[in-house]
């Protein structure tokens, strides 16, 4: 089977799916902070991505795709922070999918057994 790399349009599915969840976050001095920033680095991307297709040199073309990958990881970490905040509110262990993605690298049949 052949896989679509079209980033353009995965980032533009990303950037609107952050915009409804941004929507629906709560009108807390957090939920504002957090969810403007996370409308700003989640949406970038896809701007970003639109401006490297333009790129005058392939050097261009590369940093303006590295600054698209550096808002991504801006919204993880936003993401991440609000998952947090979530689960701590219900009593629980924040769940934190670098930890799972750690646990799982060092013992490939972990992630099956723990469900």
């Amino acid at each position: 089977m052949d896989r679509i790399f079209d980033l353009e349009d995965r980032t533009t599915i990303f950037g609107s799916a952050i915009i409804r969840y941004v929507d629906r976050m709560p009108n807390t001095l957090a939920g504002r902070h957090l969810g403007g920033q996370l409308i700003r680095s989640g949406t970038a991307p896809a701007l970003h991505y639109g401006e490297a297709q333009s790129a005058e040199s392939r050097k261009d073309f590369i940093h303006k795709v590295k600054l698209a990958l550096k808002e991504l990881r801006e919204s993880r970490v936003n993401m991440r922070m609000i998952a947090g905040v979530r689960h701590h509110a219900k009593g629980r262990r924040p769940y934190m999918a670098a930890d799972r993605m750690r646990r799982t690298d060092q013992n490939p049949g972990e992630e099956r057994k723990n469900r």
